[in-house]
């Protein structure tokens, strides 16, 4: 249900809250949450996920993966490497330098139909050959992302699963150091709803 214009979704969202009840109702809960996350209305967010958590206590699953993306999302907000709605668009930006390898949790997570996946390189005087792929369940390849060299910096890319079915695919990133120091490698679990 998600769309790039973030009011949109959460004007059609709030309308469709009106007649959905149980599943529907709550998966319609998930993506106004989403959207606004994605628009940088990280309060109005945390107004959705507490209703959420009033009428779903018991999908501790859910709460904790929107609670994860709206941590995520001021994360990023805050180290300048989103703006409201410009994280949505493919592209990989560096900004300062960062002390440590990561893989960051996609954003937003459960996704429908893009998410942004977010790593970073340090600082180590040298260059990286990185290569960032997507899995599904069977260990076969669905997406190769990103396979070349890079610098220290921080990076985020977006992951089209459009042509994907629902379920959990896995994000893993190798990155491997020119100077042949030790590669850092990361698995990250995420969930596609359509």
């Amino acid at each position: 249900m998600l769309e790039n214009n973030s009011e949109a979704v959460i004007k059609l969202s709030k309308e469709a809250l009106k007649t959905f009840t149980g599943e529907e109702r709550k998966l319609v809960l998930l993506d106004i949450a989403h959207a606004y996350n994605r628009n940088g209305q990280i309060q109005e967010a945390r107004n959705v996920l507490q209703e959420f958590r009033e009428k779903y206590s018991d999908d501790k699953e859910l709460i904790a993966l929107i609670e994860n993306d709206i941590a995520n999302m001021e994360g990023m907000l805050t180290k300048g490497m989103l703006t409201p709605e410009k994280g949505n668009e493919s592209s990989e930006q560096e900004l300062e330098i960062p002390t440590a390898f990561g893989l960051s949790n996609n954003f937003p997570n459960p996704f429908n139909p893009s998410t942004i996946i977010s790593y970073q390189l340090p600082e180590t005087g040298t260059q990286f050959l990185v290569s960032l792929k997507v899995y599904d369940m069977l260990g076969r390849v669905v997406a190769t992302l990103v396979d070349g060299m890079k610098s220290a910096g921080y990076y985020s890319t977006t992951f089209d699963a459009s042509h994907l079915a629902s379920g959990v695919y896995f994000t893993r990133i190798i990155a491997t150091p020119q100077d042949g120091k030790q590669p850092f490698t990361k698995t990250m679990k995420m969930l596609l709803t359509k």
